[in-house]
């Protein structure tokens, strides 16, 4: 019975952290092909419809009486639903190019924020940190089971540091969904420094930044298993290079809501400092934020 828990467990890990985001964009077909109907074909068929009664009106008729007018819109009532229709189409698509331009203006600011702490120059060039931001998949969630989506692709999007094969890893993965928290015996755990930092701010709306180190000597599996929450199958997908961690809310200026957190790993234990964090929480965090509640 173990050995079949185990082998469902890794499964569904599995599962979740390679093909979760694939069938997210699956599943997301249906609607671009339902926008591109609504915005591109949609006029076309106005078109075509408008110009018909043009063409089929009587030669003697006034353009501008109301007979005229009552005919044209008995015999094409069809054209009053499709303008609805075009009109839905062109605010969906507005409202999505507008979340895809934020997403994008916040994937800038954290690319300038990697620059600005130099960790892109020389002195961090084999500490191969990165960062990205999580942000909760809905309002309202339960504190047991929250889930939270990886907006944007990890900065950088190229490991500097090279694997032992010559390659270069790449860090991408926006898309994913991950639950960051479960039910304990007497409290609800916090999955990874990233759960910490949720269930820190939305039980005590703490704005505190969490840091963490791995010793080199322990094993990693084993410390992201009872250290952070981790199951056995969910620590053996994880990035396993990765010895030192921070994390912080993003959140609005009164502390209530929270937006999303931003995290950041490192392959060196040392990277990530004490003088790190500090310059996250009081130069950082609150930029970020902003960008949320613009």
């Amino acid at each position: 019975m173990k050995k079949l828990k185990s082998l469902y467990e890794k499964a569904a890990a599995y599962f979740a952290d390679n093909y979760g985001q694939s069938l997210g964009k699956f599943l997301d077909i249906p609607s671009r092909v339902l926008r591109f109907f609504l915005v591109y074909i949609v006029p076309f068929i106005i078109g075509a419809k408008a110009s018909g009664v043009v063409t089929d009106l009587p030669v003697n008729s006034s353009f501008f009486s109301l007979a005229t007018w009552r005919t044209i819109f008995l015999d094409n009532w069809i054209l009053l639903p499709l303008l609805i229709f075009y009109l839905i189409g062109v605010f969906w698509r507005n409202k999505i190019d507008y979340k895809n331009t934020k997403i994008h203006t916040i994937r800038d600011a954290l690319t300038w924020i990697y620059h600005d702490l130099n960790f892109d120059g020389e002195k961090y060039a084999a500490a191969d940190i990165r960062m990205t931001i999580w942000v909760p998949v809905r309002k309202n969630q339960k504190l047991e089971s929250f889930r939270m989506q990886q907006l944007v692709d990890y900065v950088p999007t190229v490991s500097q540091k090279s694997t032992p094969s010559g390659g270069f890893r790449k860090n991408k993965t926006a898309g994913r969904v991950f639950r960051f928290t479960r039910p304990g015996k007497d409290e609800i755990l916090g999955i990874g420094i990233a759960g910490l930092c949720v269930i820190a701010f939305e039980s005590k709306h703490e704005p505190k930044v969490h840091q963490e180190m791995i010793p080199a000597t322990v094993k990693f599996s084993d410390y992201m298993v009872s250290n952070w929450h981790f199951t056995p199958a969910q620590a053996e997908l994880l990035t396993s290079d990765r010895r030192s961690y921070l994390c912080g809310p993003l959140m609005d200026r009164s502390a209530k809501a929270l937006y999303g957190i931003i995290y950041i790993d490192s392959s060196d234990p040392k990277a990530l400092t004490k003088v790190i964090a500090n310059k996250f929480e009081k130069n950082y965090l609150t930029r970020i934020a902003d960008l949320f509640a613009a």
